[in-house]
């Protein structure tokens, strides 16, 4: 083996994925099964359309859900934890911004007596105020935590200021919140978004025949949960022009304003040695070649390891030891954003050079060894998303829940393979410039 010699690398041509059978439930409920061959455990999904984006409060959904498990009208939470261990059973649960999904794992043998549980569990939720009560402590410990932290409130400031305080992207918690999050705030929540006109539901692993039956029968046969209608999410304005905001907000101490260029920054109550930077702007929900060549432009610029954000900014310049851009996806709209951190003095350089790298991409072609590095990187990473048993799935409700169910990967995948170093500009200089970034930093 010749170490100075870089092995061969080749774009993946992944040209199917898993079949999904779909169907719809007697009662209308879409499901969604994925078999995995050679093994026994099998997986539900139950999702909920709504998430965050729904809620009344901050927190409330995540607290809904976690706290589901936590006793029902005839079950304590004790009990339900001792049937799940005994067959060997996991639960968890997860909120996002617009969905939000309810997990069991088992084997196939246990699946009955697991989905009876999770059916009492859906159904008949206590949201016992003892429960609540623990639920809130630990969330109010993280909150005074984070609160502390640069990255955290760099985050919410970025949020803030493109989206408004009260837009459901910018929903964060404040110290006021956690005593208006009652019971009866938790289940109001419950009763809204967990019921069968707002439900999908997703089997993948070793399921048979008799697998689907038990489902359909106990989930599919007629409706349950506290409503009947479905979750309609609406597009929710935000602000314009980010930092206008600011203007008639008045004067606040922590906060420096710089609307000529874009730029808010939040001074810390405790002084830090680290700044955190987010920065980014809202772009309009991006489809077909748009969506496929702009992921190649993130990627170039820093969506990995290889990046010319993490080559410029942390191999050459030293300014930090980690830099990303993402692209956020969301059924109305998509959120770039890059993230960092670095020292306070340094704050203003890797501003420049972020800026110099978005500039560059608009400007100059990329290298076609380059781009070719970015493809096979980026068709790489799907064969790895896809390759674990249940991953599949997990990119499917992902897929669903931020309004992306149309985009197929294949296709997505043989648009990259084809595009060239001026497409990749094209899109690049369509959607981003550094005058319409706007420049977000925590700390001293």
């Amino acid at each position: 083996m010749n170490r100075n010699v870089a092995p061969d690398t080749q774009f993946v041509n992944l040209e199917s994925l898993p079949m999904v059978q779909t169907q719809n439930m007697d009662n209308g409920v879409p499901l969604y099964l994925i078999p995995v061959a050679g093994t026994d455990l099998v997986r539900v999904d139950f999702m909920f359309t709504g998430g965050a984006w729904v809620q009344d409060l901050p927190l409330q959904a995540m607290l809904a859900f976690r706290l589901v498990k936590e006793g029902t009208a005839s079950k304590s939470v004790q009990q339900i934890n001792e049937m799940l261990d005994f067959y060997g059973a996991s639960f968890s649960s997860a909120v996002y911004k617009t969905y939000a999904v309810i997990s069991i794992v088992c084997l196939k043998k246990h699946l009955h007596p697991v989905v009876d549980i999770v059916q009492d569990v859906l159904c008949n939720p206590a949201f016992d105020p003892n429960s609540v009560q623990i639920a809130l402590q630990q969330a109010y410990a993280n909150f005074m935590i984070k609160k502390d932290r640069v990255r955290a409130q760099a985050e919410r400031l970025f949020y803030e200021t493109l989206f408004g305080p009260t837009h459901p992207m910018a929903s964060y918690e404040y110290a006021e919140l956690f005593s208006q999050l009652t019971p009866d705030a938790l289940r109001d929540y419950n009763k809204k978004c967990v019921n069968s006109a707002n439900c999908r539901i997703f089997m993948t692993g070793g399921y048979d025949e008799s697998s689907v039956g038990l489902l359909c029968g106990i989930f599919g046969s007629g409706t349950w949960g506290s409503n009947s209608n479905s979750v309609v999410l609406s597009h929710i304005n935000f602000p314009a022009v980010p930092l206008a905001q600011y203007r008639l907000a008045g004067n606040d101490e922590q906060l420096i304003v710089d609307c000529q260029h874009n730029r808010v920054k939040l001074s810390m109550s405790q002084p830090t040695v680290q700044s955190a930077l987010y920065a980014g702007c809202v772009l309009p929900k991006l489809n077909g070649e748009d969506r496929a060549y702009m992921i190649l432009a993130n990627m170039l610029l820093g969506g990995f390891f290889g990046s010319r954000l993490m080559s410029n900014i942390r191999e050459d310049k030293g300014y930090t030891y980690g830099i990303n851009s993402a692209l956020i996806a969301n059924p109305f709209f998509t959120v770039f954003c890059v993230q960092t951190e670095t020292a306070n003095q340094h704050v203003d350089n890797v501003i420049r050079e972020v800026k110099s790298e978005i500039q560059r991409i608009i400007n100059e072609l990329p290298d076609e060894d380059e781009i070719d590095i970015v493809k096979k990187y980026y068709s790489g990473s799907v064969c790895r998303i896809y390759e674990a048993n249940f991953a599949f799935t997990n990119q499917l409700i992902k897929k669903i829940g931020v309004g992306n169910e149309a985009a197929d990967t294949v296709a997505t995948l043989r648009l990259m393979k084809q595009a060239t170093p001026q497409q990749i500009c094209d899109v690049m200089k369509r959607y981003l410039s550094p005058n319409n970034v706007v420049w977000c930093v925590a700390g001293s």
